[in-house]
């Protein structure tokens, strides 16, 4: 097995490579979502009918307000969309890079003309792009139960969506390497879904953490993305505590310059070290 390396500027004709096969990976992607239409139609109903169920749990909750930006329905709603996009880059790459392994795609993928480090890109971009379509849809389905967005605010929302996106893509490739390699399901998907959960904020105010959890949750890159998500989208988003807009855009910033080359970089060298010590043949 080879692959291209180098650090040098690439050439026309390695950007037209790359560019083909971003196309084949979202393409091949869309083809296997949609090969088993009736699982593929009732997933996605699954993951819009909880709205319903948030609309009714909002009916219950009796909060502070000022801590939920008004309403409760629309602070959870906000929550969970950014939580649904942020995994299409973190669960979804698992997920794919797992169909490649069991269905002994791996080894037909790494052979192929292209950066290593493209791939987890690569198997990345169709589950990206169905989380938004999927939010679209949960977002239309909350305004009509009552959910009330600053409309105007969503160009802000889309540049904070990518940069957390590529945030917890950076968590997802540093797991699908260790996958690679242990050949089991690795835990740290895991652990970071139970962070995420706890320290996020998607369900609660920040301020309801213990200081101790709510220190905590700034590590977090999925609590600056939801953060400033209801800053910008809630009339008064701004109570609902949390890093501002400009901290969350300045910080994402500098995780993603730091933390994706380096995972990339990592789970390039996992797999040239798994090629050496022969562990992808196994596959």
């Amino acid at each position: 097995m080879t692959h291209a390396s180098g650090t040098a500027s690439p050439t026309p004709a390695v950007r037209e490579a790359r560019a083909r096969a971003s196309g084949a990976f979202f393409r091949m992607g869309y083809k296997t979502a949609v090969s088993y239409p009736l699982s593929f139609g009732v997933t996605q109903v699954t993951t819009v009918v909880p709205v319903i169920v948030y609309f009714f749990i909002s009916r219950l909750v009796r909060t502070d307000l000022a801590q939920v930006g008004g309403g409760y329905f629309t602070f959870i709603v906000i929550g969970v969309a950014c939580e649904r996009v942020l995994g299409g880059g973190l669960a979804g790459l698992g997920d794919e890079m797992e169909s490649a392994i069991r269905e002994g795609r791996l080894e037909t993928l790494l052979i192929q003309p292209v950066d290593w480090r493209l791939l987890p890109l690569g198997l990345a971009e169709w589950p990206i792009a169905w989380a938004l379509i999927n939010v679209v849809a949960l977002g239309a389905i909350s305004v009509g139960l009552g959910a009330q967005y600053q409309v105007a605010a969503l160009p802000g929302v889309l540049i904070i969506a990518v940069l957390g996106v590529t945030a917890t893509l950076s968590v997802g490739i540093v797991a699908v390497s260790v996958k690679v390699l242990a050949k089991r399901t690795d835990p740290i998907l895991t652990l970071y879904g139970l962070a995420t959960a706890i320290l996020s904020g998607a369900f609660y105010p920040l301020g309801q953490l213990p200081h101790l959890l709510r220190d905590l949750s700034w590590v977090v890159p999925d609590t600056y993305v939801i953060s400033a998500a209801r800053h910008l989208l809630m009339r008064e988003g701004g109570h609902t505590g949390g890093p501002s807009t400009w901290t969350a855009v300045v910080t994402l910033l500098a995780f993603d310059v730091v933390a994706v080359p380096a995972s990339l970089w990592v789970f390039s060298r996992l797999l040239e070290y798994g090629r050496r010590a022969g562990v992808l043949s196994g596959y």
